[in-house]
């Protein structure tokens, strides 16, 4: 009986959405460029210097973290998700309102010993009941019309990129074992020569002479921030690849957006959750350009601060 009510609802669930195309509620539209939002993004540091400087050492001066300096960025981009979700809600809502027009128990009840021919009359009925006759969808304006348009056409470029992607990934991933690969040659290197510097005897313990171990450390740190560099450089690339690929796919889209008052102009729910459902994909690719700075700052950063630690010995 159960699955029988789960098929009551699918099939109310498809009329109902094919039945709300005139049906409007307040609701306030994101009208902002989320495009402008990808110049607020720092770019990728030039240099492991730059990385240190924008992360915070911890007390112990052992760790850094770089996520205050993305912190204001970082909660615009939460709160603009959000005001989509939100959004999205609100456009779902006369479903949703629909459905609790319904007493379960007593569709369970009437449902008893009926054919599936017979379900789908029995659904079609208490839509009738509930008052909402199905509609015909209200003509949209041209400007409507061609921004969903170019929402569609977006959406196939992101699908066509999504395909190239997985080659990117796995390149991405050879490209990152390298980096890490050379960063354990030069810690084993290091390994290596700390154990032919003069040593320091002090009763039964010895250490490596301090003005030989620094030297040592800072050659060794200087190392691993020529290769840290060669990844900033890498990480960089990638950062204004994904930059102007979200102006490409994104562009026409946005301008077609604002022409519509970001979705205010739209007549009917479905053309308001399509546009404002790839509005807020334009935040997909904002993230990416936020993880890969944020990203690329955390690991380059460590090994200045290795430097700097060389520094320190005394």
């Amino acid at each position: 009986m159960k699955n029988r009510f789960i098929i009551i609802l699918s099939i109310l669930s498809a009329v109902v959405c094919l039945i709300v195309p005139g049906i409007t509620r307040a609701q306030e539209m994101v009208k902002v460029n989320i495009l402008l939002y990808n110049d607020r993004v720092p770019p990728v540091p030039a240099n492991v210097r730059e990385a240190y400087a924008r992360c915070t050492l911890s007390d112990t001066k052992s760790s850094l973290d770089a996520s205050p300096y993305y912190k204001a960025l970082n909660d615009t981009v939460k709160a603009l998700q959000d005001r989509f979700e939100k959004i999205l809600t609100q456009l779902q809502a006369p479903m949703t309102d629909a459905y609790k027009k319904i007493d379960a128990a007593d569709v369970q009840k009437k449902m008893a010993g009926m054919s599936q021919s017979e379900q789908i009359k029995y659904a079609m009925e208490l839509n009738k009941q509930m008052g909402i006759g199905q509609k015909p969808m209200t003509p949209e304006s041209p400007k409507v019309n061609a921004a969903i348009k170019e929402a569609s056409t977006a959406t196939m470029s992101s699908a066509k990129d999504y395909e190239g992607m997985k080659g990117e990934l796995s390149a991405n991933v050879v490209r990152q074992e390298k980096f890490e690969q050379q960063h354990r040659d030069i810690d084993a290197w290091d390994t290596q020569q700390e154990d032919k510097l003069p040593q320091v005897s002090g009763g039964e313990m010895s250490w490596p002479e301090p003005k030989a171990l620094r030297a040592l450390k800072i050659q060794t740190a200087d190392k691993h921030i020529a290769v840290a560099n060669g990844y900033l450089k890498a990480m960089h690339d990638d950062f204004q690849r994904t930059y102007a690929k979200a102006k490409q796919q994104y562009g026409a889209f946005e301008e077609k957006l604002e022409g519509v008052n970001y979705g205010d102009d739209a007549r009917n729910q479905q053309m308001k959750q399509i546009l404002v459902s790839k509005q807020m994909g334009m935040l997909n690719p904002l993230g990416i350009l936020l993880s890969t700075s944020k990203g690329a700052t955390q690991e380059a950063a460590k090994w200045y601060l290795l430097r700097v630690q060389a520094e320190a010995i005394k």
